[in-house]
């Protein structure tokens, strides 16, 4: 069972010795370059057992009568909140990242370097593994207790890298760290809007119950807070919010390099609450440090509110 305490725990841990590592060491390319590695290794682990996971519990349901509902509700809810979240810390969010530009020799035209071509070959393999744990799970149908202890056990190796990676470049945090609150603030107002604006409208097309539905998108991706939460008072939609939140973990995992290409620090929204702790991974290593800092503190302002609004909500 996953420890919220445990867990901070550990990326405390991890940046504190980040810290006296780059204190006591000279931090060269090879060794940033190992820890990217072994994030992308941890992370790959990661996506594969979580997939295992939320296959199990897709099993159990799909042959009972409404599971084509049952797919729609989820494939909505993982996504239509992220995508919400994006667009409206889009014209919000102040954008630094600095691009690589040059000149297309035919058309005059300006053109960022290939990103986005590159970021496609690197969502590929995220997918494939994804898919291979659901496929896995559903033939193997491993006993889902034990899917879920190997998967907690890559979180916590992946957040003490990342602490690690947070430890080393504490410097460049601090430095930015006036921006980074400041835009982790405004993706945390866009994360919640986007969520309750994407409750109603999937409420509508779904024709479900508005208050589960709200409480469903308003999950962020906490599946372990919002699933147990709702089947306290609907099994079914409870079911839904667990498996939906955990597919928008996921597709964070698999599509944040190719979205942080479009869309740059506003495509931090799509990853919700988990952006401080198990996403925080692959958003250092697509974009940087400084980006990872807001990351942080959308997730953290998200991870404190919801179990303050959740109740409000269902109380109506």
């Amino acid at each position: 069972m996953l420890s919220d305490a445990l867990l901070y725990s550990v990326l405390a841990t991890g940046i504190v010795s980040g810290i006296i590592l780059n204190r006591s060491i000279p931090m060269g390319n090879k060794f940033r370059k190992g820890l990217d590695y072994a994030i992308l290794v941890s992370t790959m682990n990661l996506i594969f057992f979580m997939a295992c996971f939320a296959s199990t519990q897709l099993w159990e349901i799909s042959s009972k009568e409404g599971a084509l509902s049952f797919t729609y509700s989820i494939i909505l809810y993982a996504t239509l909140p992220a995508v919400l979240g994006i667009l409206i810390a889009r014209p919000l969010v102040y954008n630094g990242t600095k691009r690589k530009l040059y000149v297309n020799a035919h058309t005059k035209k300006v053109i960022r370097k290939g990103t986005i071509k590159e970021q496609t070959r690197e969502i590929i393999m995220p997918i494939v593994i994804f898919i291979s744990g659901l496929l896995l799970g559903n033939l193997v149908k491993p006993i889902h207790f034990k899917v879920e202890e190997i998967a907690i056990s890559w979180l916590y190796v992946l957040i003490g890298i990342v602490g690690i990676s947070v430890g080393i470049s504490s410097k460049r945090i601090i430095g930015s760290a006036k921006r980074s609150i400041k835009n982790g603030l405004i993706l945390a107002f866009s994360v919640i809007v986007g969520d309750l604006v994407a409750g109603i409208l999937i409420s509508e097309i779904l024709k479900q119950n508005y208050t589960y539905s709200l409480v469903i998108s308003l999950g962020s991706g906490w599946y372990s807070l919002v699933g147990p939460f709702l089947s306290l008072y609907s099994p079914y939609y409870g079911t839904i919010a667990f498996i939906s939140n955990l597919l928008r973990e996921s597709l964070t995992f698999m599509l944040f390099p190719l979205v942080f290409t479009i869309f740059d620090s506003p495509s931090i929204a799509f990853g919700g609450a988990t952006t401080m702790d198990t996403t925080l991974g692959i958003i250092i290593k697509y974009s940087d440090v400084e980006r990872g800092t807001e990351a942080l503190a959308q997730g953290l302002i998200i991870t404190l509110l919801l179990p303050v609004i959740l109740p409000i909500i269902i109380s109506f």
